[in-house]
């Protein structure tokens, strides 16, 4: 019985596969970080166009409040001009200030709309799929 068979092994290869193997390493670790920091930038782009999902839907609640505040005190301001105890200007004042409120209504639910599609580019989700009831994590 006999057994032929050759055996290579390269002495010196001056370190190159040395630094091969630590160009890999190199390169390895370089694709985990920008891994991470992808993950990191995503989690916080989700996070903040939450916030400002919320954000935008409290503005919303409080302008509802300050319209039916400006409405009242626009009637009432009316109420006591007919009733000859208020002047012209306490209405101009009033309606001044309805207008106030319907224009910081509409700039909420403009933040919202905004907010909404931004969460829905974050998300890679259609909008419609956010506006459906559940839809907005």
């Amino acid at each position: 019985v006999s057994v032929i068979g050759t055996l290579t092994w390269k002495l010196l290869d001056s370190g190159r596969q040395a630094a091969q193997v630590d160009q890999a390493r190199l390169e390895a670790e370089r694709v985990a970080l920008t891994l991470q920091a992808r993950q990191e930038a995503a989690t916080l782009d989700l996070e903040t166009a939450r916030a400002a999902l919320l954000s935008s839907e409290e503005r919303i609640r409080l302008t509802r409040d300050q319209l039916a505040t400006a409405q009242e005190a626009l009637h009432l301001a009316r109420l006591r001009f007919e009733g000859g105890v208020g002047t012209s200007l306490e209405v101009i004042q009033a309606l001044t200030a309805l207008n106030q409120a319907q224009t910081a209504a509409i700039a909420a639910r403009f933040d919202q709309a905004m907010a909404v599609l931004k969460l829905g580019q974050v998300l890679a989700t259609p909008v419609a799929a956010l506006l459906a009831p559940g839809g907005a994590p």
